[in-house]
């Protein structure tokens, strides 16, 4: 379209310039223009007529006529070249760009929604997977449990067996020691035969008859109050042990058993009251002095306590000593005196190296905790689950001492999970154990 402009304008200017008449190139004087008188006119000359066509208007001047044919023929050659190549000529569609670009963002969404579901694919079959490995471990576990279920149920059943027909078995032996009873007395002797072999059932029942055949029989009663605590029946417990006291009231032991009842049932109180009441009948009463200064260690009444153990430790005899110089030391710490100055209390005090003397040495720092684990090991399991339980249960307090909390909880949980829950321990770990965590 361009060229076809610019030819249309070449042409106007050829025609303007064809029809513009010729300029006057004779020389002039700008300053004095020449003399009339001087000039002579021009002399016409004879006119030679040609006998030709008369000449039209129009042809007087050929040139324009060929300045229009160039122009015409530059507009052919335009149209040509503009047919032959229109897109170096013609500018590009406005609506193109914008259709490309539309084209662009569909192709784009389509692209990120198939990227999308097969992202969204590829985590629901990795859910999928993962929920049945879950699954199956979930199954293989259930299958595992059941099984070690199964067998330890089994194995209970056996246990409990054997330990029926070993029952069984001792009590055809006492019954064959003792002849049948034709008095309290034989009752008596009967009962406390099965309580001795932990035959507490049996054993209730003759002190039952020996009660029977003399009702005011103190001694029976409070056999059989040992044997409902060996059952863990600490109310029935404590009615024996009051009427064994009432018949006697001087009954030293029978006040001691009525506290250790007391206590094992929760009623510090009533249990310090009555291991002071053993003390007044029999003031070196080396249990009820250790009982009544451990409950007052937990009701944090440390120089009462304190003053007990030494007292035990004067008055007892074997390893009653070395827990009480270790109760003291706990106590004496525990009040606030200083830990160092507090362990010159255990210089020279006797063996240190085998149970429980070397739990002495523990807190000394003669010894690891390691030591004492290896020196409690016992060749009866019984005896060394409970050993351990002593121990763990020191070593807790060892740490609690030196303020390392984590350590205590540590070895109190481990007090408790070697299930000796005769022990004191067992129910100190507890008390520790309920103080640490609150």
């Amino acid at each position: 379209m361009s060229l076809i402009l610019k030819a249309l304008k070449k042409s106007e200017e050829d025609r303007d310039k064809a029809a513009k008449p010729p300029a006057d190139t004779s020389p002039a004087d700008e300053t004095s223009p020449p003399e009339p008188s001087t000039i002579e006119p021009p002399q016409p000359e004879p006119a030679v007529i040609e006998q030709t066509a008369p000449i039209s208007p129009a042809s007087k001047s050929p040139r324009p006529m060929l300045i229009g044919a160039g122009a015409i023929l530059v507009l052919g050659i335009a149209a040509w070249a503009i047919f032959q190549n229109p897109f170096e000529t013609q500018p590009p569609s406005p609506t193109q760009p914008i259709a490309e670009a539309e084209a662009n963002i569909k192709a784009a969404t389509i692209a990120k929604a198939k990227a999308e579901a097969e992202a969204k694919a590829k985590a629901k079959a990795a859910a999928i997977a993962k929920a049945k490995a879950e699954a199956e471990a979930k199954a293989k576990a259930a299958a595992i449990a059941q099984a070690k279920a199964e067998a330890e149920a089994e194995a209970n059943i056996k246990a409990t067996a054997i330990t029926k027909a070993e029952a069984e078995a001792k009590v055809e032996v006492v019954a064959r020691k003792r002849p049948i009873a034709n008095d309290a007395a034989d009752f008596f002797q009967r009962g406390q035969a099965f309580e001795q072999e932990g035959l507490f059932e049996r054993a209730i029942e003759e002190y039952t008859q020996a009660i029977l055949a003399r009702p005011n029989f103190a001694p029976a009663h409070f056999g059989r109050g040992w044997s409902h605590e060996g059952k863990g029946n600490h109310d029935a417990a404590i009615r024996n042990f009051t009427r064994a006291v009432e018949l006697d009231p001087r009954f030293t032991d029978a006040f001691f058993a009525r506290a250790w009842a007391y206590e094992q049932s929760g009623s510090s109180g009533r249990a310090i009251d009555d291991y002071s009441r053993v003390i007044d009948l029999a003031p070196n009463h080396p249990a009820a002095l250790f009982s009544r200064g451990f409950l007052a260690f937990y009701q944090d009444r440390m120089d009462s306590a304190a003053d007990d153990f030494a007292t035990v430790y004067e008055v007892a005899q074997g390893g009653l000593r070395d827990y009480a110089l270790i109760w003291r030391y706990l106590s004496e710490v525990r009040g606030g005196a200083d830990m160092v100055k507090s362990m010159t209390a255990f210089e020279g005090k006797g063996d240190r190296e085998t149970w429980p003397g070397i739990l002495v040495s523990l807190f000394s720092g003669a010894v690891q905790p390691g030591d004492a684990l290896v020196t409690a090991r016992h060749d009866n399991p019984k005896t060394q689950r409970e050993n351990e339980c002593i121990a763990y249960f020191f070593i807790g307090q060892l740490h609690l001492i030196q303020g390392d909390q984590p350590g205590a909880i540590e070895f109190f949980r481990k007090t408790i999970a070697t299930g000796a829950s005769q022990l004191r321990q067992y129910a100190a770990a507890k008390i520790e154990l309920k103080r640490l965590q609150h």
